[in-house]
């Protein structure tokens, strides 16, 4: 009961809060473009952005909606943080070397024109655009020392992870609905990571390795995941899970039986936010209302 009572004040804070910083915070965020598939939002003082206060790289899923997607970066906005939006490309995904350069490229950006702690918050195939990062990181531990330090926090929503055919069979059901077009998809899709095995299979393990020896774990993470989502296969996430914990890796997720790919905040608003404060507040980030 005391528990109960403690969690209902908790969310009671947090909402007085965020209404504090709605009002606090400009209406409408400042947009700038830095370069192709990267986009700043920013809120507080102008020529504060990416120097001192917390930045969420956020990191969405394919053929994202930019009403979806203002409704994670408003979820960041009201509690002060700015936001860096990276899209991703199909193609990164179908052809996991043509994800390379562009990593890269994000990563020396990160690294050299920013100097405030970072939160990446990844969706779906943003997530493995962000494994392809720490494949990079993992691979030259010399390089992008800045960026590994201040990486804080590192928050995964339905990740890719699982066979071929359960990849295969959700992008097919993430596509359409027409059954003939989804059996398609699926066998076409398949023939496709047969043929190009060492292009396309082999690499997709090399980044899934990336979650699993994570460069930056010493933060630990949070996932949302779900049931019934077969690109992100529940059984492998459970197994994932399990590797970080047993190598004392601290790890908060939360499991639904219901939700679809990517849909879990939709579905799970409340719920959602109130486990992303949690892991938030334990970060210790520099107060978000300092440029307010």
């Amino acid at each position: 009961m005391l528990r109960s009572r403690a969690t209902i004040l908790l969310r009671t804070v947090n909402r007085t809060l965020h209404q504090y910083f709605k009002m606090a915070t400009n209406a409408n965020p400042r947009v700038l473009t830095v370069f192709d598939n990267l986009t700043l939002h920013a809120i507080g003082s102008k020529g504060s952005e990416l120097k001192l206060k917390p930045v969420v790289l956020f990191i969405p899923w394919m053929g994202s909606s930019k009403k979806a997607e203002d409704k994670f970066r408003s979820l960041y906005h009201s509690r002060g943080y700015d936001t860096l939006t990276y899209y991703t490309n199909p193609k990164y995904f179908l052809w996991p070397n043509s994800a390379m350069k562009p990593s890269s490229q994000l990563l020396d950006f990160m690294d050299e024109k920013t100097s405030c702690p970072v939160i990446v918050h990844g969706f779906s195939i943003g997530a493995y655009f962000y494994a392809v990062m720490l494949r990079h990181l993992m691979d030259d531990t010399t390089k992008w020392l800045s960026f590994r330090q201040r990486v804080k926090g590192q928050i995964f929503d339905s990740l890719t992870i699982g066979s071929v055919k359960n990849m295969a069979d959700g992008v097919a059901r993430f596509s359409t609905t027409n059954k003939i077009a989804q059996k398609t998809i699926i066998l076409s899709l398949l023939g496709y990571f047969k043929l190009t095995k060492k292009q396309t299979k082999d690499i997709f393990d090399k980044m899934i390795d990336a979650f699993y020896n994570n460069p930056m774990s010493r933060m630990g993470f949070l996932t949302f995941f779900s049931k019934v989502d077969p690109l992100c296969d529940y059984e492998s996430m459970i197994k994932l899970i399990e590797y970080w914990e047993e190598r004392n890796i601290k790890v908060k997720f939360r499991c639904w039986d219901d939700t679809a790919h990517c849909r879990h905040y939709q579905g799970h608003k409340d719920e959602y936010e109130f486990l992303l404060d949690q892991y938030l507040s334990n970060l210790k980030l520099p107060s978000t209302t300092a440029k307010l």
